[in-house]
């Protein structure tokens, strides 16, 4: 009996030490905000917000409204900056910022934007006519917003810079 006894209460010891790491590790768990590797969401933890997914044609239907509300333009003014493809004019009605296309055809060579501005067709200061796509992205009683998108740019020496678009823009007389 005694033989018999103390293996039944080395197996309840065994049993209970089990059932308490057990707890104790799916607490800790628990705490730390998980369930088998996994993180777990409450009412006092929720998850984070999902990030918008745009629309894959999305950017083709803001290009379809800019095209179809656009005029064609021209912007004269001197170059106040060139910074993450705008280039910052400044006119006589104000400042005026103009989204530049990444690759430019200037004589036989192509060439990125900011190149453009760094003496090898004008610097900061000089006088340049753009040629711009301008549409009003959204029109209010108090203010206009306007996308200006360049697409030929002359500088004071009458030479031509032509965004290297896929298509060809002919503004009509």
């Amino acid at each position: 009996m005694k033989k018999s006894l103390k293996i039944a209460s080395i197996v309840a010891v065994l049993i209970l030490a089990v059932g308490i790491v057990t707890i104790v590790y799916a607490n800790s768990q628990l705490a730390a905000g998980k369930h088998n590797g996994k993180k777990i969401f409450s009412p006092t933890n929720p998850p984070p917000p999902k990030p918008l997914q745009p629309r894959p044609d999305a950017g083709l239907e803001w290009f379809k409204k800019f095209v179809t509300q656009a005029d064609a333009t021209q912007i004269s003014g001197t170059v106040e900056s060139e910074f993450k493809g705008m280039l910052i004019l400044g006119t006589d009605e104000g400042q005026v910022r103009i989204l530049l296309p990444e690759v430019w055809s200037l004589n036989s060579e192509v060439m990125k934007r900011g190149k453009l501005f760094n003496s090898t067709f004008c610097d900061i200061g000089q006088t340049v006519n753009v040629k711009v796509l301008k549409s009003v992205l959204l029109e209010k009683d108090s203010f206009n917003i306007n996308i200006i998108i360049a697409y030929e740019i002359i500088n004071a020496s009458e030479t031509h810079a032509y965004a290297a678009f896929p298509f060809n823009i002919e503004p009509k007389s």
